[in-house]
């Protein structure tokens, strides 16, 4: 984004309908602010997440409000012709902007893979943290925002749409979330195999798919949406030097509306998608029970008196 796109006078050189969009950004970024700071202590408060998922989601939401607060305090500097403050202090806003935009989209592959790790290490995830192996993949998130941010100067990706790759990344987030529903499936089949803390990670990991699934719909839907407006701007707008301009205008605007639609699904209570969940067991012939009722009616009562002994012997080594 050039520095002109933000240094344009409202009377002269804006067209009316203009208006509208800045209205639209300052009511949707002022909400998307107030959801995010409201999921981030909503996560700290859920003790029963994980405590490297609350802190990727945490970092995700992080993110919005950066991109909300800092569009909301270059739509002010707008409205006052640009005179609140300096191009040099415009143009650190603006990075700060474009960076947080940039790692917030790249943040929900590292929380698919946090969630790939749960599943793989099911067994010691609850004990051991697993820390190294995520501060590993979170420098790896931040190698690829920075070039993401900086492909157009260093000429890394300097051919490729940015959206573009968005899309690709919600679709990578996608395959790693099919991986991790089928993973988990198995390992609950296994029923009276695993241990207690194991069924513990497990159930966690189903949980934790209601709010990410969804999430990851949302940006892919909004990514493509982009993408769908940027090419109306390109085809369709009259060639009148400033299709760039509208395009941003409606990104920043369609942007602000679906940041505010990201902190919906941690809302929305686990019932709403009771339907959504059985639906997919009936066509995998499973319901997702903690323990199945065939399993435990195959094995005879000592052994079931002998299993619960032993779950309770974990359960006070894990949790007293």
């Amino acid at each position: 984004m050039s520095d002109k796109l933000w240094n344009v006078g409202l009377p002269n050189n804006i067209k009316p309908w203009r208006y509208g969009f800045y209205i639209m950004e300052i009511t949707f970024d002022t909400l998307a602010t107030v959801l995010a700071v409201t999921v981030i202590r909503l996560c700290w408060k859920k003790q029963s997440l994980h405590s490297n998922l609350r802190f990727l989601i945490a970092n995700l939401f992080v993110a919005i409000c950066f991109v909300t607060i800092t569009r909301l305090i270059l739509i002010v500097n707008i409205f006052n012709y640009g005179t609140i403050y300096s191009s040099t202090i415009q143009h650190y806003i603006m990075f700060i902007h474009d960076y947080a935009i940039t790692f917030g989209m790249i943040v929900h592959l590292m929380l698919a893979f946090e969630r790939l790790l749960a599943t793989l290490k099911a067994k010691v995830y609850e004990r051991q943290k697993c820390i190294e192996i995520i501060v590993c993949g979170y420098l790896f998130v931040w190698f690829l925002v920075n070039i993401l941010s900086f492909g157009k100067e260093t000429k890394v990706l300097g051919l490729l749409p940015m959206l573009s790759i968005y899309i690709l990344v919600d679709i990578a987030t996608a395959v790693l979330y099919i991986i991790i529903f089928l993973i988990n499936r198995t390992q609950q089949n296994k029923n009276l195999t695993v241990t207690l803390s194991e069924k513990y990670q497990i159930y966690e990991n189903w949980q934790s798919l209601y709010p990410l699934i969804p999430l990851n719909i949302l940006h892919f839907l909004h990514n493509c949406e982009i993408d769908i407006l940027k090419a109306l701007m390109v085809f369709y707008v009259v060639p009148s030097n400033s299709e760039e301009m509208h395009s941003i205008s409606v990104f920043n605007a369609s942007t602000a509306f679906f940041y505010c639609n990201f902190s919906l699904p941690f809302f929305v209570k686990r019932k709403m998608f009771k339907d959504i969940k059985v639906r997919i067991g009936e066509v995998f012939s499973h319901k997702f029970q903690k323990v199945s009722p065939y399993a435990v009616n195959q094995v005879s009562p000592m052994q079931k008196i002998n299993e619960a002994e032993y779950h309770f012997q974990q359960l006070a080594e894990l949790w007293v």
